[in-house]
């Protein structure tokens, strides 16, 4: 959801200075997660003065953003200068709403991401902000936006975006408006425009003809007025020039500090109305043509009507003569919050004209928890709320920041907002069908601040008047009773609540329940809770209830809503949100689910409750363990917690620090490292806490504790690996002569589809298939182990070149010598991890090596690797290799193993040597042929082989066709590797997505290989390669893209092999073709100069193993 727009300046008026530090929060954290630009000037400003109204508030905004322009540009004084390059935007969130606390434009929309979990609650303001910033004023000419907030617009069709470079605004104005039919406009603006689209008249609440004389190119819509407005430079410039201007600059902020009156101007019907072309100047001064002031019904004074005409003469001299034209923006739609409609108007408002937001779709539950033993009806709306417990809620309600509690009744069609666990607690009988509740954190005057609780009936419309007549008393209900003593009885609220208004007259809304002092606050003896204000919506009260009332403190909905304190609100709001984000972190953590965490993890730094999310994320690591609290232990759910504390420790550091990756043995966390090892999970998490807490204080110390966390999840990753042990089967064998080698050779493997889910911990979280085929390279086996017994009681690891300067050899006569296999980079580190596996010695005996070699085999060996390959190949080289050696290291000791049980030792092996390789690599090295993998989400962890049947006719045309190409780049697959697993571990939605299409796609290709289609095979491989892009961002060398290019449009298929970033590429190509022709496809491709060809073939047969005497080379 990042905007992050051309505007130069963004400023929120609002009408207190308590409201403006409010929304001033809220729109620093807006900038501080990137949905608007770091270098966005964002600042929000209470009104100078009580009824300045949206013009004078659009005034003193203006004169606001240009002193701060005017100072970032070096000037010392106001210059309208500034304003010939500037874009400015100015919300007006005007009056209060009191369906929503914190007001109209910060309500609370059902808006969800398409994929994954809200980083923050959509709001009114985001989705008017995007569709002004992206589609109203995207590429719109500088000068001043102004747009009211009391609205929910949208333009559904991204193509509905005004199209600038055909609208000429000049020195103008251009007001938006959107068709609408005439019995809405009835009690709404509507302007009158002529054939140029030029604004005529301006008019408010007009008769049903009025309204109809509107109507445009012959239809039966009249364009609303919609409450957006932009000015040219020219029309902003003049605008500024007013603020200086008696008596417009009572307006500003400059005028308040001078002591001058205020005068109230509408935007609209003030300012915009003289544009207008078909008025004149006497009715528009004295008020003819108004929205309020000049009827016959205006409660002014004689001199309050003079003021206005002077202001108004003035706004006829600046403004009259600026062509004022009006955009019809065919595709919006325009829906009022108003307070005219009901609870139940505003609740159909939410579910049904909610705006369009892209990456976002409409859901009837937004960010909240709903517990599995309790019961909520059909067609319930939940946003940022939770339900308990044996909790219920009837059909039809809508619950907005709530907290219900255990066993607490909601009834049907209900509102309810801000009802927190507190006012739950004393709900004995739970909250009545069709009732309206709506919970406002209030601070009154030299009192602190409460929750108080304004209790309606959902259909009640709180501006309809409530007067009763005195002789039809006797026929109203005991609750019609109370409210007819309240209204006629209460006492008219100061005209600074008229702010809440939807009209500014005094004396029109006196008889309303919005008006009324109905609500008791405060008793002499006993405490007041929310149900004192829900019996009121009994039709028959009792006469103790009618007692108890009268003898309390009452306020009324509009004291509650003008005394609103914004910032605790929003601060319940996101008590709400951590509390909901916190269940459902355990939530998907315990079932380790596939839904992304990051969106709160996000969330959770920025609002500085990063302890909360450790603590949280270090008891899902102790209690996946816990054998209480779960069926069996899970260490993979302890992995996934580690890799989320990784995350959070990575956003705490942001972009202050290095890269993620990098190594994780510092010594200060070397003993909890150590107790997770040994499978003293409990301890080792509140170790690793402990250590992590020393290390919060810069961002470097940051991301090297989020290395080490990343290393502690790797040990996980090991304990669930572990568990194939359970599946190997040992048998014994007839040990190894003297003066024999035992060799094992085998081909390499290229991935066909499929790689990377069979990578833990994805292959046993998600499930991996993996399509991969046996290579002959030059018609040999490039890969190859041998083994020999020696008499000195030493182990000789030789590392075979293709010369003796590239070959090297290792002695190990200590135990001390074979420690060090779990280092990859020290020498000899696989064979010494397979002799460790294979227990040829035990590196814990007490006895010596030299004893524990002559005891078992009357003396040394010599173990002897090659590789035809170079490192970083892709063609599966160290797992095949393992293989290699475990079959002959295995002769050694005796025993005899099957392939399967090979593929798991294999796998123990990686994670010895702490590379955490998958299982693919041996499967296509040590089995022959072409082959599917696969293995099923669970642990413990098993694999499965089909060999598929390929008739020999068509082994020979698919080696015909595969051609085997060394790019000349290498990379290391653990370096990809680090970052796939760390987005695995985020469980992004597109990475999800992509391993189920990896995954379908192996299945698919699987079966054009069973009915020898090359086409789709090649189909299936280029799909492939587009996924492992996905899977693992910058695996795609500029080298290797090049290549790809060229050969194109000779391929039905290719791909980088393994992880990609380099060494082989293979293809599959439409002709048989020498690799002669393939280099020469190459030749002219920059930097593809030493490549080389190979000539490739399937090998049906895999490992192949023999004896050989020691006198053999």
């Amino acid at each position: 959801m990042a905007f992050c727009s051309e505007w130069t300046a963004l400023v929120i008026t609002c009408k207190t200075r308590q409201c403006a530090a409010a929304y001033q929060q809220q729109l620093e954290l807006k900038q501080s997660r990137g949905l608007l630009s770091k270098d966005l000037i964002v600042f929000s400003i209470e009104d100078p003065q009580d009824d300045i109204g949206s013009g004078g508030a659009t005034l003193n905004a203006l004169l606001v953003a240009t002193e701060h322009l005017s100072m970032k540009k070096g000037y010392t004084v106001v210059t309208s200068d500034v304003l010939s390059d500037a874009k400015i935007l100015i919300i007006h969130m005007g009056r209060y709403f009191p369906y929503d606390p914190c007001g109209r434009s910060f309500v609370c929309l059902p808006l969800v991401p398409e994929n994954g979990e809200l980083e923050d609650l959509v709001t009114n303001f985001d989705c008017l902000f995007y569709t002004i910033t992206k589609q109203l004023a995207n590429g719109s000419p500088p000068g001043l936006w102004v747009c009211s907030s009391d609205m929910l617009f949208q333009m559904p069709d991204s193509s509905a975006a005004i199209d600038w470079s055909n609208i000429n605004v000049d020195d103008g104005v251009l007001a938006i408006a959107v068709p609408e039919s005439v019995e809405y406009a009835l009690h709404h603006g509507v302007y009158k425009i002529d054939e140029d689209n030029c604004m005529k008249d301006l008019i408010f609440q007009g008769t049903q003809s009025q309204i109809s004389a509107c109507c445009v190119n012959g239809s039966s819509k009249v364009p609303l007025v919609t409450g957006i407005v932009f000015f040219s430079t020219y029309a902003s410039e003049k605008l500024l020039t007013t603020h200086a201007t008696p008596p417009l600059d009572g307006c500003t902020y400059l005028g308040s500090d001078r002591g001058i009156e205020p005068v109230c101007i509408s935007l609209f019907f003030d300012l915009l109305l003289a544009m207008a072309t078909g008025i004149n100047k006497k009715e528009f001064v004295i008020g003819e043509r108004s929205g309020a002031f000049g009827k016959s019904s205006s409660p002014l004074t004689t001199k309050q009507k003079q003021f206005m005409q002077h202001a108004r003469s003035v706004l006829w001299k600046y403004f009259n003569g600026i062509k004022l034209k009006v955009k019809l923006v065919e595709e919006g739609v325009h829906s009022y919050l108003d307070m005219w409609s009901s609870p139940m108007e505003y609740c159909s408002l939410l579910r049904q004209k909610t705006p369009v937001l892209p990456g976002f779709k409409q859901s009837m539950t937004v960010h909240s928890h709903v517990d599995k033993q309790s019961l909520v009806g059909e067609n319930v709306l939940l946003i940022n709320s939770v339900v308990e417990k044996g909790a219920m809620i009837g059909n039809d309600t809508t619950l907005v920041h709530c907290h219900v509690t255990e066993n607490v009744s909601v009834g049907s069609n209900c509102y309810c907002y801000g009802l927190n666990a507190n006012a739950c607690r004393n709900l004995t009988n739970g909250v009545p069908d069709k009732s309206s509740i709506v919970g406002i954190m209030v601070e009154f005057s030299g009192k602190s601040q409460e929750r108080l609780f304004a209790c309606t009936k959902i259909h009640d419309r709180l501006l309809d008047n409530m007067d009763f007549k005195d002789d039809s008393e006797t026929c109203l209900s005991s609750r019609a009773k109370l409210l007819a003593n309240a209204i006629s009885s209460s006492k008219f609220l100061p005209y600074s609540y008229r702010n809440v208004m939807a009209k500014a007259n005094k004396g029109k809304h006196n008889h309303t329940l919005f008006m009324a002092r109905i609500f008791p606050i405060f008793h002499y003896q006993y405490r007041v809770n929310i149900s004192h204000s829900l019996k009121l919506l009994d039709d028959d009260l009792s006469e103790n209830t009618f007692q108890f009332w009268f003898d309390c403190a009452h306020s009324s909905y509009c004291e509650m809503v003008e005394n609103v304190n914004h910032i605790a609100e929003f601060d319940h709001r996101l008590s709400l949100y951590f509390d909901v984000a916190s269940r459902k972190l355990i939530d998907v953590l315990s079932a380790n689910l596939d839904t992304s965490l990051l969106p709160f993890f996000k969330t959770f730094v920025l609002r500085g409750k990063h302890q909360l999310v450790f603590d949280l994320l270090d008891s899902v690591a102790i209690d996946a363990v816990d054998t209480r609290k779960l069926e069996g232990k899970r260490p993979d759910i302890s992995a996934r917690a580690f890799a989320c504390i990784a995350d959070v420790l990575g956003y705490m550091a942001w972009d202050k620090a290095g890269l993620r990756s990098g190594p994780s043995a510092n010594k200060k966390w070397k003993e909890p490292l150590h107790l997770l090892e040994c499978g003293n999970i409990k301890d080792g998490v509140l170790g690793l806490a402990r250590v992590r807490e020393k290390w919060l204080h810069n961002p470097d110390l940051l991301i090297r504790a989020a290395r080490h966390y990343e290393g502690a999840e790797q040990i996980l990753i090991r304990h669930a690996v572990k568990s194939v042990a359970c599946f190997i089967k040992s048998a014994s064998c007839s040990p190894l002569e003297d003066n024999i080698w035992y060799i094992a050779e085998c081909p390499a493997r290229i991935d066909l589809s499929g790689g990377w889910t069979d990578t833990p911990p994805l292959c046993y979280e998600f499930g991996g298939s993996v399509v991969n085929a046996a290579l002959l390279i030059e018609g040999k086996r490039p890969i190859g182990a041998r083994i020999r017994k020696i008499k000195n009681p030493v182990i000789l690891l030789t590392l075979l070149g293709s010369n003796d300067l590239e070959t090297t050899t290792v002695e190990c006569s200590l135990l001390e010598h074979l420690m060090d296999y779990f280092l990859p980079q020290s020498p000899a580190a696989l064979l010494k991890a397979c002799i460790v596996l294979a227990r040829l010695v035990n590196i814990d005996s007490m006895q010596t090596m030299e004893e524990q070699l002559m005891t078992k085999y009357g003396g040394g060996f010599e173990l002897q690797t090659w590789s035809r390959l170079p490192q970083g190949s892709g063609l599966g080289t160290s797992s095949i290799l393992a293989g290699a050696v475990l079959r002959v290291v295995f002769k050694l000791a005796g025993q005899s193993h099957d392939s399967k049980s090979i593929i798991y030792s294999v796998l123990l092996v990686e994670q010895l040597l702490t590379t955490g390789g998958g299982w693919q690599d041996q499967i296509g090295g040590l089995i022959g042929g072409v082959k599917i993998g696969r293995s099923a989400a669970q642990l413990p962890l098993s694999v499965t082989t089909e060999v598929l049947n390929f008739s020999d006719e068509f082994i020979l045309k698919f080696s015909a066709h595969l051609k085997l190409i060394y790019t000349g780049k290498t990379r290391l697959a653990r370096n990809l590797l680090q970052n796939v697993l760390r987005n695995w571990y985020t469980k992004r939605p597109d990475i999800v997505k992509n391993c189920c299409n990896l995954k379908s796609n192996a299945e698919a290709c699987a079966e054009a290989c069973k009915t020898g289609d090359l086409s789709k095979i090649g189909t299936h491989i280029n799909m492939y390669w587009q996924q492992k892009k996905v899977m693992a961002s910058g695996c795609e060398p500029e080298l290797c893209a090049r290549m790809m290019r060229a050969l194109s449009p000779y391929a039905l298929g290719q791909s980088l092999a393994g992880a990609g970033g380099g060494g082989f590429l293979y293809l599959l190509t439409k002709e048989p073709m020498t690799k002669q022709a393939v280099s020469l496809l190459l030749k002219g491709v920059e930097g593809a100069q030493d490549v080389v060809v190979y000539d490739v073939g399937i090998d049906r047969i895999g490992m192949t193993c023999y004896y050989l005497p020691t006198t053999s080379t």
